[in-house]
């Protein structure tokens, strides 16, 4: 009995130090599930607001896209990106830029010629199907998410 009583500060200091290092490799796995998650090209379907500030968008606070126009947005594993638009009057125009995450739920892109300044986009949400952004379009409000459906 006394040598199980000797053992147990090893055996607290070995537990310890696996709980450590697998809290280590789990945020390694999050950080790449995050990049991998956000890789692709994903196809705007809805933009919304939080109107009754309840701290979510639900279906009747979202206005659909309209069929014909397209606003897609594509991510790429190297850090390049491209945002395609196709719902104006003037016809279809490419935009290319940089992407890096900023923290947890920040993206940042810059422009590719460095001629503009760099634009915040926050994640909202993020699964294997759907994106969700805020802040930082010109067009749209900051508290105005913006909802992708990844292409397949």
């Amino acid at each position: 009995m006394k040598s199980v009583r000797n053992l147990l500060p090893f055996i607290f200091a070995l537990l310890f130090v696996v709980s450590f290092v697998s809290c280590d490799k789990d945020e390694d796995k999050i950080e790449k599930d995050r990049n991998t998650l956000i890789q692709g090209t994903w196809l705007l379907y809805a933009a919304g607001k939080d109107g009754n500030g309840d701290g979510r968008i639900s279906d009747a606070e979202k206005e659909y896209a309209r069929d014909g126009r397209i606003f897609e947005l594509t991510l790429s594993a190297d850090g390049k990106g491209a945002v395609y638009e196709d719902y104006t009057d003037e016809g279809a125009v490419t935009t290319t830029f940089n992407w890096e995450w900023s923290g947890d739920d920040v993206i940042v892109l810059t422009d590719t010629e460095g001629e503009e300044e760099s634009i915040r986009i926050n994640i909202y949400m993020l699964t294997e199907t759907e994106l969700g952004v805020y802040g930082g379009l010109d067009e749209f409000d900051s508290d105005t998410v913006l909802f992708f459906n990844k292409k397949s």
